[in-house]
């Protein structure tokens, strides 16, 4: 190969990286305004004119990123679990931290995310229901890696009853996301994602929790 045509090969892999970030930017950018959108207002009611206003983007520039509306969603529901995904592990994994405020520190976050889910949550299930599925598959998946690590741990440690078997909280958990964290039964019980999440887990591990040692008297 002549230093010409190298040079031009060298020319051509830079554009193509400049091009391929600047799409990865520009993608984060969608998904991270979309979402808000799509969680305040529900699937129905958000516009891709709306998302594009919203970005100062072209409709057209929009659609070589995302398809369609539901495809948008899709995408942003599963970077919105990714981000889940990742800063649960981040809290599960740091050390020097006790079960009790590793468990605090989830549940909050957990709950921070379920917090004004409903109306999205709901619409899904009523009006989109592949979509909804998906967001139960996600769910599965995060509480099969995340969870796990943490009744492991508890057991470990002592903080949880040492006949724990965390398969089985799992299974519990799993049930507790796919039949009290969704519309139907919110509606029943009249609580919002993020209050059904914490009043569940609480009963959930307080159940499994090792009884508290008395204090030595002397």
């Amino acid at each position: 190969m002549s230093a010409g045509s190298a040079a031009g090969e060298g020319a051509r892999e830079a554009r193509a990286q400049t091009e391929s970030r600047e799409r990865r930017e520009a993608r984060e950018r969608i998904l991270s305004t979309a979402e808000p959108l799509f969680l305040a207002q529900g699937l129905g009611a958000v516009t891709m004119d709306a998302i594009a206003a919203a970005l100062r983007m072209s409709k057209k520039t929009l659609y070589q990123h995302f398809p369609s509306k539901e495809a948008l969603c899709v995408a942003a529901i599963e970077r919105a679990m990714d981000v889940l995904d990742a800063e649960l592990e981040r809290i599960i994994s740091a050390e020097g931290k006790s079960f009790d405020e590793v468990l605090s520190r989830v549940v909050a976050l957990v709950a921070a995310r379920l917090k004004g889910t409903g109306l999205l949550l709901e619409e899904l299930e009523r009006d989109a229901p592949a979509l909804y599925e998906r967001l139960q598959v996600l769910r599965r998946e995060v509480i099969h890696r995340r969870p796990f690590a943490l009744l492991t741990s508890g057991v470990a440690s002592g903080a949880l009853r040492s006949d724990v078997r965390p398969e089985l909280v799992l299974r519990v958990m799993l049930t507790m996301a796919q039949h009290v964290i969704e519309p139907r039964a919110l509606a029943e019980l009249g609580m919002d994602p993020a209050d059904a999440y914490q009043q569940a887990m609480s009963m959930i591990f307080e159940g499994i929790r090792a009884p508290r040692r008395a204090p030595v008297v002397t």
